[in-house]
């Protein structure tokens, strides 16, 4: 018995990987634009939950009136489910509480999917505390879609039953009180489903067994049961939707009440995508950033953010209100096609804007810094150690976002020890900024509506300028300087400096440039030569001056 013991105290004993995941883990949970968008979204499912019910029960009364079947989707599970969600809170205030009593429940499938302990006592609970009060959040939600499943669920089944009246209302109260197991069931699956917490599906759950046996693939997907059914629901509120309908019923011989709520789902979410096709007639939706360093600065100098709509002169990102950005990612990359592309060509680009927004969530990052290392090993591989290496600090995210908070310039770190500044407080600043094309510091969106920087979702004010519109109008692109002069690598300072003399010189040029009456009655042609020659000339100013100041800086003889 003794030996027996020892080997499942060896068996259940925390290895030291364990502990370390366990900090990493809880590090990358940490910072509060994670427990805002986790609980927005919670809630925008809960609330538009009632709509996608009403929606089914329109196609399931179409669907019968037409196959000669009972009608098996009631208008009335609506109401039920508002009331029943709204009965669920005082039990769902309590399920948050005693998860935070208790830490997370390592029985449980977490969401966040890591539930091994590494470490005991109250540090334990300490490094354990975002994942703890991401748990508790998740454990009020799921009460309250538990609640609202089953008051649904109960109607429904009265109502098969033909029952109305106070029959009704007492049929109802008898099954909620002691639900059947099949309702039961179901209602804990459909709690399950809106919470984003039931079976991710094969593909996922093979990777997540594959990730037991190589805890490595921690590091490049720590996250796999939420993204994949996000993914998962987001698809089913898209066009896609109407395949898997169509599946379902195939297989099922008929249109049965699950292809009524399948099909409501789809067209609910194809509905919104194609009210908000406006945005693309106008250019006001944006995908992925461009791919060339100048297009790409002039977007962020412009007050773009990638995957964001234009509403009222403000940029709003839409990539973090899961699941539904999948619907708005699509018509970001059907507004990014070419007239003239074939359609392979097309199909290429519209799959490439969707992978980009999939693997650019902040649960992918590890998955999408692995595939920017391996593309290119030589620019992203010491990068990504980097990275890694600072965010293996307790409560990286957390401390993260204050710096990013007290210090809104974007920097971009050059070492080790650079990367570890720009994660902490008070240190980011000594962090070299990253400078526009014209020599400014390029600046996080902040203020009330970003909740001065910690709100999940960016909302930047849309700033074009006379001198971008003017730009843009040609079609010339202004790029930065390189990281050299004469064949002789610049260190970090003067880089900086040759950027920020040549970039402001540019600017004061093309402003003078366009203001003159002989380049404004120049053809479109002659423009684009005067504009190439004043960036030319302002660099070679610069370029000189930072030739003096290295002449002078080296000692003589």
């Amino acid at each position: 018995r003794d030996e027996m013991n020892e080997k499942l105290v060896k068996l259940v004993e925390p290895k030291w990987y364990d502990k370390f995941f366990e900090i990493w883990i809880n590090g990358l949970l940490s910072s509060p634009k994670t427990h805002i968008i986790n609980e927005l979204s919670n809630k925008l499912n809960m609330l538009l939950s009632p709509v996608e019910t009403l929606g089914s029960a329109f196609t399931d009364n179409i669907a019968a009136s037409l196959t000669g079947r009972k009608t098996e989707r009631f208008y009335g599970e609506a109401t039920e489910e508002i009331v029943g969600g709204l009965s669920g809170f005082t039990d769902g205030i309590e399920a948050f509480v005693r998860t935070i009593k208790t830490g997370v429940n390592p029985v449980e499938a977490a969401k966040y999917d890591y539930t091994r302990q590494g470490f005991g006592g109250m540090f334990g609970r300490i490094v354990r505390l975002p994942g703890t009060a991401l748990e508790a959040a998740d454990a009020m939600n799921m009460t309250m879609n538990y609640r609202a499943a089953l008051s649904k669920l109960s109607y429904r089944e009265a109502r098969k039953e033909g029952l109305e009246g106070t029959a009704l209302l007492d049929r109802v109260a008898t099954l909620m009180a002691t639900p059947p197991k099949a309702i039961e069931d179901a209602a804990i699956d459909q709690a399950k489903y809106r919470m984003f917490r039931g079976d991710p599906g094969e593909f996922a759950n093979t990777l997540m067994r594959l990730r037991q046996k190589a805890p490595v693939l921690r590091l490049v997907i720590p996250f796999l049961r939420t993204p994949a059914n996000l993914l998962k629901y987001g698809l089913a509120r898209s066009p896609v939707g109407f395949i898997s309908a169509a599946r379902t019923g195939l297989k099922a011989g008929k249109w049965t009440p699950e292809v009524s709520d399948e099909v409501a789902r789809s067209v609910i979410g194809t509905t919104i995508g194609a009210a908000l096709a406006i945005f693309v007639a106008q250019g006001k939706i944006t995908g992925a950033v461009p791919k060339t360093a100048p297009e790409r600065d002039r977007f962020y100098r412009e007050g773009k953010l990638p995957f964001a709509i234009q509403v009222g002169g403000q940029w709003i990102q839409y990539q973090r209100i899961e699941p539904y950005n999948m619907v708005l990612s699509q018509i970001s990359a059907m507004s990014e096609l070419d007239s003239e592309d074939d359609l392979s060509e097309a199909s290429w680009n519209v799959a490439t804007t969707l992978g980009e927004n999939l693997v650019s969530q902040s649960y992918m990052s590890g998955l999408a810094d692995v595939l920017s290392m391996l593309n290119e090993p030589e620019r992203y591989s010491r990068n990504w150690f980097q990275r890694m290496a600072a965010s293996g600090v307790p409560f990286s995210s957390a401390l993260r976002a204050a710096a990013q908070v007290i210090d809104p310039t974007y920097r971009r770190g050059e070492g080790i020890t650079d990367r570890f500044q720009l994660g902490l407080p008070g240190l980011s600043q000594r962090v070299a900024p990253v400078l526009s094309a014209f020599g400014e510091e390029a600046q996080r969106p902040t203020g009330p509506a970003t909740l001065f920087g910690l709100s999940p979702i960016q909302v930047s004010p849309e700033r074009q300028s006379a001198v971008d519109a003017e730009l843009e109008r040609v079609g010339v692109e202004v790029g930065l300087t390189g990281d050299t002069i004469g064949g002789e690598e610049l260190p970090q300072e003067l880089r900086l400096q040759y950027q920020r003399l040549a970039g402001q010189e540019t600017l004061r040029r093309l402003e003078l440039l366009f203001s003159n009456p002989g380049y404004v009655r120049a053809p479109d042609l002659q423009k684009e030569t005067l504009i190439r020659r004043a960036v030319s000339r302002s660099r070679e100013l610069a370029r000189n001056q930072i030739e003096r100041m290295m002449r002078q800086a080296t000692p003589v003889g």
